[in-house]
């Protein structure tokens, strides 16, 4: 990521950051409640490529989410010089 969105997107910028909403609290303790039962029934190796696999797709989802904070910042900057344009 360039340097700018870099800080932006690690909360280097100075502005505050938000806190996880009741909602998204309550979706994280039901998936960490659902992958424990999950476990006590799972084998070691099945473990292992559980494990292997929200690696996985946890990276993947990062590079979308990075992707698309820059792509709304950019789209910001564009509305925001189309607007000054205009005067």
């Amino acid at each position: 990521m360039n340097h700018i969105f870099d800080k932006l997107w690690y909360g280097n910028s100075g502005m505050a950051s938000s806190k996880p909403s009741a909602e998204q609290k309550e979706k994280m303790s039901q998936a960490i409640n659902t992958k424990e039962i999950l476990l006590q029934t799972l084998s070691k190796e099945q473990i292992v490529q559980l494990n292997q696999y929200e690696d996985m797709i946890t990276a993947a989802s990062n590079l979308a989410e990075e992707e698309a904070f820059v792509n709304g910042i950019r789209y910001g900057v564009k509305f925001i010089l189309a607007i000054l344009e205009e005067k």
